[in-house]
């Protein structure tokens, strides 16, 4: 039986953000020391909230107020935050919502859906209806700027919660780095033909967070920040990755090769901004292993991790202190090696063929 409520939507996602092992909510219940249920659920039902559905490390959560599903949101973000553990992010939306079968549709769910698909983890995110109905005395609201959304044909006004999150400290974790040739040329050319760049780029990235459990932190130009848990899903996400974008440069005829760094490590990052990221180089040592293609360099750490796996083929060793054009730049890339003290006692890089 169809019922039509006008409620306020929220979606939630969450993910792992350092080494914790966790891949439930019912395990994230014991990293916060909860009794039988999860802390999620706990405090959002504690808030007058309804978790509808969950989809993964997803939840799907009604609200009679927009203000409730904001300060809801801010409390989680404060709480794991202190724990520097879990990401989350959050989209709320306002409007009718059919409810049929235990389930939820309409367009307030639809677009909630497309918000949080742009949503930084460590952030809240509020369609234009949502903001307006929001009690501005309690929330802190600031206007991002009209955005494009996957599954809407124009461009929608997106809000975000001021919640003056805390740091999240990221520790060992398997940190992808890219780089794309070419980017400025390319951003110089039609507005179709730049679109279609763009949307391959950022589809590649999403694909392999949501089919390899990776984090996307941020995209900055061609630059992207992923995380991975592990080595073997890192690597075997880059795969599909650098194959799937070597066709598309094919078949548009384009030569903006891809480079990727993998290597093991941590940062920190303040809402949407990364800092303290050691080690960024990799995509340059990839780009001086290969000029006429796409090219992924791993650490001997990442080595380490899948030499016992079917991965390990795909590896070879190689000394970066050879690479380099011409002798300037061999010297160039030789004391940037050197004074990043990474490859002291003759320590090695592996190229990873796809």
């Amino acid at each position: 039986m169809k019922k039509l409520v006008s409620s306020a939507v929220m979606k939630l996602e969450y993910s792992s953000s350092t080494n914790l092992e966790s891949e439930t909510i019912e395990e994230l219940d014991s990293a916060f020391g909860e009794e039988p249920g999860t802390y999620l659920h706990k405090k959002i039902e504690r808030h007058s909230g309804k978790v509808i559905k969950t989809e993964g490390q997803c939840l799907w959560i009604l609200y009679k107020s927009v203000t409730t599903a904001a300060l809801t949101a801010i409390e989680i973000q404060k709480d794991l935050g202190k724990q520097k553990e879990i990401l989350i992010r959050t989209a709320i939306s306002f409007g009718d919502i059919i409810h049929e079968n235990g389930d939820i549709h309409g367009d307030a769910v639809n677009l909630v859906s497309s918000i949080c698909l742009i949503t930084p983890f460590g952030e809240n995110y509020l369609s234009k209806t949502a903001a307006l109905v929001a009690n501005k005395a309690e929330l802190r609201i600031d206007f991002l700027g009209a955005f494009g959304l996957d599954g809407l044909n124009h461009r929608e006004n997106i809000y975000s919660l001021n919640t003056a999150s805390e740091t999240l400290v990221i520790k060992d974790q398997v940190i992808i780095n890219t780089w794309l040739v070419g980017y400025d040329e390319i951003m110089m050319a039609s507005l179709d033909e730049i679109k279609s760049f763009l949307k391959e780029h950022e589809s590649n990235s999403k694909s392999v967070c949501t089919t390899y459990g990776g984090t996307l932190h941020i995209t900055l130009f061609s630059n992207n920040i992923i995380t991975f848990k592990d080595s073997y899903s890192a690597l075997s996400g880059i795969k599909v990755w650098v194959n799937r974008w070597t066709k598309f440069l094919k078949e548009n005829n384009l030569d903006n090769h891809i480079y990727i760094g993998v290597q093991k490590g941590g940062f920190r990052k303040f809402r949407s901004t990364v800092y303290r990221m050691s080690e960024m180089f990799f995509t340059t040592i990839a780009r001086n292993l290969n000029s006429d293609r796409s090219a992924v360099v791993v650490t001997k750490e990442i080595f380490d991790e899948v030499k016992e796996t079917d991965l390990v083929s795909s590896l070879n060793e190689f000394d970066p202190f050879t690479l380099g054009e011409n002798e300037d730049e061999k010297d160039r890339l030789r004391r940037m090696l050197t004074k990043s003290g990474y490859f002291i006692n003759s320590k090695k890089a592996y190229e990873f063929k796809v």
